[in-house]
Parts: structure tokens; C-alpha cells; sequence
């Protein structure tokens, strides 16, 4: 059993919002439900929590060591109440065990606290709202989206070879690059990255969206949307970020806004594994392939060639062996098939749709 520790939400005598304070400690939200499904369950020797609030994503991870990070006093003293009420047993002041593993929380900002220290599996769901009015729990104490790229530069160092950070933000589109290429352009050399955006909203509805989190009036909206065409955006996405100290490095950019929902831990590590794999034409028309049913990303708009040619692997063909029944069905040559299978396949293998 996990239990939360967090402030309740500021109500009037009527039943009404009031603003939240800006030392508010949240409990269990959107964000950090999405990061929970996204966090890999596998086993690690060591895992930090980057921002553990009151300690959703800390009590959640699968480590021998685990240790939490906020620059908030209230907010680790919610984290030590949530270890308590939890179940989890106190060894001194800011430790605690829960069965074989031992949890750690600490004062400070950012990675200062964990300094030369290395992780097997580093999540973070950081205070990455662009502009906002100075809540500590949700609003980036760093102009734009700094932040975002300060995480980028900075984690992958305290990342052990094979492990990875899975991070939430919020990022500018500007007119002056795409987003896709801005952000991959913040990738540290040496390191695999997935930028997965989720969601992007024009200034208005971020504002607005933020505006009723935090309970502020519309005099309020009208400055931070001043301070956001300040900074030349054009609207704002919000998404996820794998970084990984991987065998072949690697990096993925791209909307996964339009995917049914969001792949829960197990399917961020298959897809990891999908953009770190580069089969070669032999492989991929040796191999066997199993297909996802239930992916994450939603069902495949195929072409009648395409959908043929599935319908054939799904069967248990080989590419080689699909190619050639669907060349004989359609009274075609083999060879002049080939090329678009060899195509096909191997964007579904990257997708994740295919694994051998």
C-alpha cells in the first residue's frame, strides 16, 4: 500500500478555489500518473527521484537504493510522511527501509545534492510550467524552457552505462526552428535520446490550463501571456524524455500526440530497445515476427500491399516467405515487391510493432 502526503486544495466557506500558495505540496496528478506509467518496473540497484514533491514517483521505484531530491522543506516533510504512513519502517532522520530497499530523501536544488553520484534509473517530474507565477511544485524557476535543457545536459552525467532518465517538460515552438530539431539539439553528445510530444496547446489554452491549476484571476493571464510572446512562442508542447547511455546511440524526435495513450513501462522498454536495434536487410527477411495487437500507439493506417504483407508475418511467414505470397496472390514479380517490404517492415520494427 502507498499513501500521499500532500496539502488539500484551498477552499472558501462557499466551496470555491482559492489560489493555491506558492509553497502548495501537490499529492498524485496528471503529470506524475504519467510519469508512473511510463517508469520502467525492472529491478535496479540504484534510482533517484529528481523532484520527488511529496514522493508519488519515490515510493514506486524498484531499487536496492533509491534516493528522493527537492529543494522544498514542506515538501520532503510530506515525502517522510508519506514513507510513514506507507508502512515503510525509519532508520534515522530522512532514511527508510521498505523491505530490501532503502530510501534516502534529500535537501537541495536540482543535482546538487547527488553530486558524483551515478544512477541505474533516474525519473524526474520537475517543476517545468514555462512562465509561470512561482509555485514551487509546478513552475520552472528558469526562464522559458530552460529547464528542459538544463535536465538534458546535466542528468545523462549521473547516468551509469545502460541506464536511463525518464523526465516530463514543457517546450517552446518559436518560428525561428522546429521544435524536433531545437530539442535534439540540447542532446549531449554520446547519449540516446526519445523526445515523445504529447500534447501542444496554443498560448491562450496553456495559460488558461495553468491559470485554473493555480486559481489566478485574468489580469494574471494577460502578463503571462505578455511574458510568453516575449520569448517568441508560437504555442508550447508537453511530453516525455528518455535519455540513455545506450550501445548505439541514437535520437528520436516525434508527436505522439495523436496515440491513444501512453505506453506503460514495459512498452517504453521494448520501444527503447526498437530504436537502439538496426537490423540488416538478411535479418529482416529471416526473421519471425511477432506483431503487437494492443499497442500503445494505436492502430496502422496500411496500404492494400502493406496490410497483405502484415497479414502474412502475422501468420508466421518470414519477410522473404510474405513477399513472395503476396507477389504470387497479385500476379507480380517477387523483386519488384521487395523493396517497399523491406521498407515497411522495417519502420514497423522501429515503431514497435514488430519484434523478432
Amino acid at each position: 500500500m502507498r499513501v500521499i502526503a500532500h496539502d488539500p486544495l484551498p477552499i472558501d466557506g462557499n466551496g470555491n478555489r482559492l489560489p493555491l500558495p506558492p509553497d502548495f505540496v501537490m499529492g498524485v496528478g496528471g503529470a506524475s500518473r504519467t510519469l508512473l506509467d511510463l517508469t520502467p518496473s525492472r529491478h535496479v540497484s540504484r534510482a533517484l527521484d529528481l523532484g520527488c514533491g511529496s514522493g508519488v514517483q519515490t515510493l514506486f521505484l524498484n531499487a536496492d537504493r533509491i534516493i528522493g531530491v527537492d529543494i522544498d522543506e514542506r515538501a520532503l516533510q510530506a515525502a517522510n510522511a508519506s514513507c510513514h504512513l506507507s508502512g515503510f519502517r525509519q532508520v534515522e532522520a530522512n532514511v527508510w527501509r521498505n523491505g530490501d530497499s532503502m530510501i534516502e530523501l534529500r535537501e537541495g536544488s536540482f543535482l546538487d545534492p547527488v553530486e558524483g553520484q551515478r544512477f541505474d534509473l533516474i525519473v524526474a517530474n520537475p517543476p517545468f510550467v514555462i512562465e509561470g507565477a512561482g509555485h514551487v511544485h509546478r513552475d520552472s524557476p528558469l526562464a522559458g524552457d530552460e529547464l528542459v535543457r538544463e535536465l538534458m545536459a546535466t542528468i545523462p552525467q549521473h547516468l551509469n552505462v545502460g541506464g536511463r532518465a525518464i523526465l516530463l517538460g514543457c517546450w517552446l515552438h518559436t518560428s525561428s526552428m522546429d521544435w524536433e530539431e531545437r530539442l535534439l539539439s540540447w542532446v549531449p553528445a554520446g547519449v540516446s535520446a526519445w523526445i515523445a510530444q504529447r500534447e501542444l496547446l496554443d498560448l491562450d489554452a496553456y495559460v488558461d490550463v495553468w491559470m485554473q491549476d493555480a486559481g489566478l484571476d485574468a489580469a494574471e493571464q494577460l502578463k503571462w501571456l505578455a511574458r510568453l510572446e516575449q520569448l517568441d512562442a508560437e504555442a508550447i508542447g508537453f511530453g516525455w524524455i528518455v535519455l540513455e547511455r545506450s550501445r548505439r546511440v541514437w535520437t528520436v524526435a516525434e508527436d505522439v500526440s495523436d496515440a491513444p495513450r501512453t505506453p506503460n513501462g514495459e512498452e517504453v522498454e521494448r520501444q527503447l530497445a526498437a530504436f537502439e536495434s538496426e537490423p540488416t536487410a538478411v535479418e529482416l527477411l529471416d526473421a519471425h515476427w511477432e506483431f503487437a495487437d494492443a499497442h500503445w500507439r494505436g492502430g496502422l493506417m496500411l496500404n492494400p500491399f502493406e496490410a497483405l504483407l502484415l497479414e502474412r508475418l502475422r501468420a508466421g511467414d518470414t519477410l522473404a516467405e510474405a513477399v513472395d505470397a503476396v507477389a504470387d496472390s497479385q500476379s507480380v514479380e517477387a523483386g519488384d515487391l521487395l523493396a517497399a517490404g523491406l521498407l515497411v517492415t522495417r519502420e514497423l520494427v522501429r515503431l514497435g510493432y514488430l519484434t523478432a
